[in-house]
């Protein structure tokens, strides 16, 4: 096991980015995906932009040193797009189709270490203007879904926290 001090990026000075045509062994499909990393007085941003399971998701990875405790936090999101393969990846549902009108994920932690900052995470999701099947599998039976508004939070001291609003088609 490794341990990783956030702290040490104080001593780093970086500029550097990736890009990814496919990747053979990320979930979801994930293709085209690009990373800047810049890395400079102690604060990591990292824009990121990938299609996983069809969707163009985009966002930021931030770490910030600088401060008593340090942080990291992760924003995902993306517009209107089919749903694909990212909803068996974020809900592993089998057989869930259809489309999103917008999707947003933060994941959020504070440690000196990513195995603290894990420990401690925080997580959000919310789905807007979602129009959905289920039971899109063999033998299965499908049933639409539209979802209005969904909301899941996950404090890192709390319990889980949820509001759907929609109907069962």
């Amino acid at each position: 096991q490794t341990r990783v001090d956030l702290a040490r990026l104080r001593e780093f000075e970086a500029d550097l980015a990736v890009t990814v045509g496919r990747g053979r062994s990320l979930p979801g499909d994930a293709r085209d995906a690009t990373l800047a990393v810049r890395v400079s007085s102690g604060r990591l941003v990292a824009p990121v932009q990938a299609t996983v399971g069809g969707a163009r998701l985009q966002g930021e990875l931030l770490a910030y040193t600088s401060e008593p405790v340090p942080r990291l936090r992760l924003r995902l999101g993306a517009g209107a797009s089919p749903l694909g393969a990212l909803g068996e990846l974020l809900t592993g549902i089998r057989g869930l189709e259809g489309e999103l009108g917008r999707l947003d994920l933060a994941l959020e932690g504070r440690g000196q270490t990513l195995e603290a900052i894990m420990r401690g995470l925080s997580a959000r999701l919310a789905v807007d203007e979602a129009r959905l099947t289920y039971g899109n599998v063999a033998g299965g039976r499908p049933v639409g879904l539209r979802l209005d508004r969904l909301e899941v939070a996950l404090p890192s001291r709390g319990s889980l926290r949820g509001l759907a609003r929609g109907v069962l088609l």
